[in-house]
């Protein structure tokens, strides 16, 4: 059976990741450490996720989506280690899983455990992360910006026209008088 080894990513915004590595019988493999989640940081992850295991090991890194923190960890990650399966899970799922660990705790560390655990605990609920091509993302946000401007100027015509029809029944009206 192929060795595999799962990581939990808790993203730092302002502050250091939290990371936990535990293998496929849920086993810590590493004392849990913590990292900037720069190429440097995210290079090093990797490195100890696979110090002492087979050439052939499976990595797969669950995080939660924190901000944007997580699509640049992701885009490196991905572009660096195509191999690594990426994860992101909901943050209420996380939650649930912390507080089966440890009822009225709430650290990066024991988040970060919880988010390793969770491909043993709920496989089913994890969604692979897919990350678009520069210019899919590219065409994505031209699209976005083309619907915007769409919406802007249909409202400013609507509005145009709703002055336009108050002026000429208003001046029906005078012409009436």
């Amino acid at each position: 059976m192929q060795e595999k080894r799962h990581i939990g990513l808790d993203l730092g915004v302002k502050s250091k990741s939290k990371v936990y590595i535990i293998d496929q019988a849920g086993e810590k493999v590493r004392p849990e450490f913590s990292i900037w989640t720069n190429p440097q940081g995210l290079d090093y992850m990797i490195e100890q996720a696979i110090k002492g295991a087979s050439n052939d090991i499976l990595l797969d890194l669950t995080m939660e989506p924190t901000n944007v923190a997580w699509f640049e960890a992701a885009v490196y990650l991905r572009s660096k280690y195509p191999q690594v399966s990426i994860y992101r899970v909901k943050s209420e799922k996380t939650q649930d899983l912390r507080k089966f660990y440890r009822k009225h705790t709430k650290t990066d560390s024991l988040d970060a455990k919880a988010l390793a655990k969770m491909p043993i605990v709920d496989s089913s609920s994890l969604e692979e992360v897919y990350i678009r091509p520069k210019n899919m993302l590219a065409l994505n946000t031209r699209c976005k910006q083309r619907a915007r401007l769409v919406k802007e100027a249909t409202s400013k015509r609507n509005s145009i026209k709703r002055l336009n029809r108050a002026w000429f029944s208003s001046s029906c009206r005078l012409l009436l008088l």
